[in-house]
């Protein structure tokens, strides 16, 4: 079953971060920006693309990839943390980007819990309670 995932809102929040995330991303200096630009570029792009891979196939690889975008999600939040102690992004700036990343990860939970449980038979199923 195919999805569109420019009507799903937690494809536009993830979306309008790998924009937000980028730009931060290419404002680096030289070496935090090889060093930690590069992944966390990455992983903002990594998110949206996992959303809209996941809508195009049934709900088993719907749920599989949001879990690719909350792992992404999760690594870019850990990145822009780590921006924040080492300096190179103010207080109010990661303040705003952690709320943002957080509301995106539950968003993507919440989808994946709304699409219910694994069918019996399923690699998922076997190892839920």
């Amino acid at each position: 079953m195919f999805r569109d995932p420019t009507k799903l809102r937690v494809f536009g929040l993830a979306d309008e971060l790998a924009l937000d995330l980028h730009r931060l991303a290419a404002a680096l200096p030289g070496e935090a920006r090889a060093s930690l630009g590069a992944p966390l570029a990455r992983a903002a792009t990594a998110a949206p693309l996992q959303i809209q891979e996941a809508c195009r196939g049934g709900d088993d690889r719907f749920r599989l990839g949001l879990e690719g975008a909350i792992g992404a999600a999760t690594e870019a939040r850990y990145l822009a943390s780590l921006l924040h102690r080492l300096g190179h992004l103010p207080q109010a700036e990661w303040t705003r980007l952690e709320d943002r990343l957080t509301h995106l990860v539950k968003a993507c939970f919440g989808l994946r819990k709304a699409q219910g449980r694994p069918r019996s038979g399923t690699p998922e199923a076997a190892e839920e309670p």
